[in-house]
């Protein structure tokens, strides 16, 4: 009856919980903002691709770690992008300037600003 009731809820609310799995790693960009043509409208500022220093407004991303992502969408290959701090990702571009196709290998982490903050 009720002796069985408190011991189940002394078992339920009083005793410690089992260890939760432990939390996956943040997943963190490279700071780049593209539109819907995957051209770069924003290189976020002290992020990887900011100190990298190769990326200007205008670019378009043609291949993320050698897959193609040509008439893709920025959500379609966020996935891409985004994964562990500290992780390395090659983003190809096509420098808008017209100065042909460049690859870059970014460590992925999130920016320096927001670190700090």
């Amino acid at each position: 009856g009720s002796k069985n009731l408190l011991l189940l809820l002394f078992v339920m609310f009083l005793l410690p919980l089992p260890p939760s799995p432990s939390p996956k790693p943040a997943s963190v960009g490279i700071g780049l903002k593209l539109n819907s043509k995957l051209a770069v409208v924003e290189v976020v500022p002290g992020g990887p691709c900011s100190t990298s220093g190769a990326f200007d407004l205008g670019d378009i991303v043609t291949h993320v770690n050698s897959i193609s992502v040509a008439g893709q969408k920025p959500q379609d290959i966020s996935h891409l992008l985004v994964g562990p701090d500290g992780s390395k990702v090659d983003v190809t571009i096509q420098k808008g300037s017209g100065a042909g196709v460049r690859t870059v290998r970014l460590v992925r982490s999130k920016p320096a600003a927001a670190a700090a903050a």
